[in-house]
């Protein structure tokens, strides 16, 4: 009989087939979780370069936007001395007179249908008299300025400006027109039926001999600067950013224009952002451009938002403007989320 005790040590050395499996699982389960877990830890390194890289991209948006309005502004500032060397301007015998086929009137009518910017472009006198203005809007629709020919802009700082010399002076010596606003003039209210906010741009106008006659100012209906924000926003939400806003801050930080899905909805121009410490505002002020990551003050919402701050175009020196590109941050990192996660399921499946 065999000794029992040493039966069952004989047994129990014998290789059992499920101790073997079990290693090379668990081998194989080891050896296929370090480099998943090498990837993760790359993924996980290179997640916040990712990041940094769309926040990027907001900034990018803001530069390009605010290179777009300074363009746009630097072409209004020549238009102002190219229409004052108009020589219909000269001529005594097209003043005052609002007559369809006056000829100073036809050329005004002319500027503004093919610029598609201006509400009004005027020609006044030293002494304040509107010598002329266009009669038909950007649309070729009639305008009723006759009444206009009775007004006096005598203590208009576009006036008065020009006619001391005092221009918004550039890079390389550019010089000749003044520049005021943006603000909220009657005239515009009164005639183009908006809210009147424009800019103006004036330049004195002399003849062949040198004369001083007057200042041609053409005033800028906003809504052209408005859209050039409606569509950088429409561009930007086309790629899955829905929410992105886009606010136009002045010099000091005040509000001039917004647009999106951020914005509070009804357009508090007198609002400053700077004094409301608005962070992508406030860091405006120490870099020209660049990109920030914060918590929306009210909400708590974490926000990714990119700024640019006006530098001009060519020798046109910018009205120090500042443009911030924002959005809620879970809409800007969604995309690299989704790719993370998906390698993610890919990896540990």
């Amino acid at each position: 009989m065999p000794d029992p005790d040493h039966g069952l040590s004989g047994a129990s050395n014998r290789p059992s087939h499920w101790n073997i499996r079990a290693k090379l699982v668990i081998l194989l389960v080891v050896f296929g979780l370090i480099p998943a877990a090498a990837v993760l830890s790359v993924l996980s390194i290179q997640s916040a370069t990712v990041k940094d890289g769309l926040m990027v991209k907001l900034g990018g948006a803001a530069v390009t936007l605010a290179q777009v309005v300074d363009l746009h502004l630097s072409e209004r500032y020549g238009d102002a001395q190219a229409f004052a060397m108009n020589r219909a301007a000269f001529d005594a015998v097209n003043w005052g007179s609002p007559d369809a086929k006056n000829e100073l009137v036809l050329a005004m009518n002319g500027y503004v249908q093919l610029y598609g910017v201006y509400a009004l472009t005027m020609i006044v006198a030293p002494d304040g008299r509107v010598l002329a203005v266009n009669s038909i809007d950007a649309r070729c629709r009639p305008i009723d300025t006759r009444r206009l020919y009775a007004a006096n802009f005598l203590g208009a700082p576009w006036i008065a400006r020009p006619m001391k010399g005092e221009f918004l002076d550039g890079r390389n010596g550019l010089t000749g027109t003044y520049v005021h606003g943006p603000y909220r003039e009657a005239a515009v209210v009164d005639i183009a039926g908006r809210d009147g906010l424009t800019l103006a741009f004036a330049a004195p106008i002399h003849d062949s001999s040198g004369t001083f006659l007057g200042v041609w100012i053409n005033l800028i209906d906003f809504a052209a600067i408005e859209e050039l924000i409606a569509h950088t926003q429409r561009a930007i939400s086309g790629q899955g950013i829905d929410a992105a806003t886009i606010t136009l801050l002045d010099r000091e930080g005040r509000v001039l224009a917004e647009r999106g899905g951020l914005a509070d909805g009804v357009l508090a121009r007198d609002r400053n952002l700077v004094a409301e410490e608005l962070p992508p505002a406030i860091r405006s002020r120490e870099a020209n451009h660049g990109a920030i990551a914060y918590d929306a003050p009210k909400t708590g919402e974490p926000i990714a938002a990119g700024f640019a701050r006006s530098v001009g175009f060519l020798d046109f020196p910018g009205l120090g403007w500042t443009v911030i590109v924002r959005a809620p941050a879970a809409e800007v990192f969604a995309i690299w989320h989704h790719v993370f996660n998906g390698l993610l399921l890919t990896l540990l499946a």
